[in-house]
């Protein structure tokens, strides 16, 4: 499997290899993102409904990826991963021992994650399209669910947390990237009142050419 045959046909691709400290991950994604986005302006329905923030890494991605690389051996536990984008976390938390579970709602990102985990040789990682408002997950239960950068549409911060409250385990664990964006307080009341709590720790990140501080949530269940 050289290129995938469903991306060529719509898009430009680059490979770029990034470091977790002592390996290396090999991500494809679209080269231009630019461009893409002039392409969908043109057809403007696209980008109200179809917004490609999945087709390139993003510091919070990376930043998720290597903290569990760090932290983390799974030990065949459960893992859900929310927006799972080119598929970084994803392949990571599979080469810890987790038995993985990708999710996102478009389906071109989902061609690119499953991509990626072939390349990186975790082809046994599963894949569902599936949308946060409607969660097609049956009765499963999750040790872990990971998500980088995915609380930034008010929209959207009820349905996760839902899931959270939902799927994870009663002594599970969400851990949620996110690059320290004005607006996220909110999100965390929400997790608040739920009855979650959470801690924080912060690491910075260099990516294409920029830094940035990207915040490591950890999330559980308030205990008692």
């Amino acid at each position: 499997m050289n290129k995938p045959d469903l991306i060529i046909p719509k898009y430009d691709v680059k490979t770029d290899k990034y470091s977790l400290g002592t390996e290396w991950i090999t991500i494809t994604m679209v080269d231009d993102t630019n461009r893409l986005l002039d392409e969908m302006s043109t057809k403007d329905h696209l980008l109200e409904t179809n917004f490609p923030f999945w087709a390139e890494l993003w510091p919070s991605g990376l930043a998720l990826a290597r903290y569990i690389w760090s932290n983390f051996d799974f030990h065949g536990e459960q893992v859900l991963e929310l927006g799972c984008g080119l598929g970084i976390v994803g392949i990571v938390a599979r080469k810890k021992q987790a038995k993985v579970l990708m999710t996102d709602y478009n389906n071109d990102a989902l061609i690119f994650a499953k991509y990626n985990a072939i390349k990186n040789r975790c082809e046994d990682i599963q894949f569902l399209r599936m949308d946060w408002r409607h969660p097609n997950l049956d009765n499963q239960k999750f040790k872990y669910i990971l998500a980088a950068d995915i609380i930034y549409e008010e929209q959207n911060w009820i349905p996760i947390v839902n899931i959270f409250d939902t799927y994870l385990e009663a002594h599970g664990e969400a851990i949620l990237a996110e690059p320290n964006r004005p607006n996220a307080k909110g999100f965390f009341e929400i997790l608040r009142r739920k009855g979650f709590s959470f801690s924080q720790i912060s690491n910075t990140v260099s990516l294409n050419g920029g830094v940035s501080r990207v915040l490591i949530y950890r999330i559980r269940y308030k205990s008692g």
